[in-house]
């Protein structure tokens, strides 16, 4: 029931697509083909789960929590490294930090590492079993704490709830490692 629920949901969502994007005009002869193939990718790269993730509010709230937080991390950061980068005085002290990572799934862990690389003035170096290694641009920037909110989200967008509980104590916060780069 899972699969033909899915396949019903996505092939539904995919035409609508279709639709906005020819303006109305339809083009079903090339529609049809492209959204059946689009439907079977999709089904295929991500086969559809029983209702072991959060409830699709939880997750849609976490969904423009991700969007919201990319939008304002990379005005500000932006704001920020121009600002460091132009000033006077070259107000950069680059330094190397590992962040945990608590996002299980493999997709969210990667969404991690490529929106925190897309954010002003952090870089994803490498994503290890353990967490994020990151490249910040100045030890003073919270890069660490930007990176746990957004990690935060993913839980809840990606994982399912028994791996996650919100009343679990976070590490506490640590310093970067301090092996600064020349």
């Amino acid at each position: 029931m899972t699969t033909i629920r899915a396949l019903l949901l996505r092939g539904s969502v995919l035409a609508l697509v279709w639709w906005l994007m020819t303006q109305g005009d339809g083009l079903w002869y090339y529609g049809v083909p492209v959204v059946v193939v689009a439907t079977a990718v999709s089904l295929a790269l991500t086969r559809p789960t029983r209702r072991d993730r959060h409830p699709w509010p939880a997750r849609l709230r976490a969904g423009v929590g991700v969007l919201r937080w990319f939008l304002v991390h990379s005005v500000t950061g932006g704001l920020d490294v121009g600002r460091r980068v132009l000033g006077r005085r070259l107000d950069i002290d680059p330094v190397d930090d590992h962040v945990p990572v608590r996002v299980a799934s493999p997709l969210g862990r990667v969404l991690l590492a490529d929106l925190g690389s897309l954010t002003p003035g952090s870089l994803s170096v490498d994503l290890t079993s353990t967490g994020l290694d990151v490249h910040v641009l100045h030890r003073d920037m919270p890069a660490r704490e930007q990176l746990a909110d957004l990690d935060a989200l993913l839980v809840v967008l990606f994982d399912p709830p028994e791996q996650f509980d919100p009343h679990e104590p976070t590490d506490p916060p640590e310093t970067p490692t301090g092996k600064a780069t020349p």
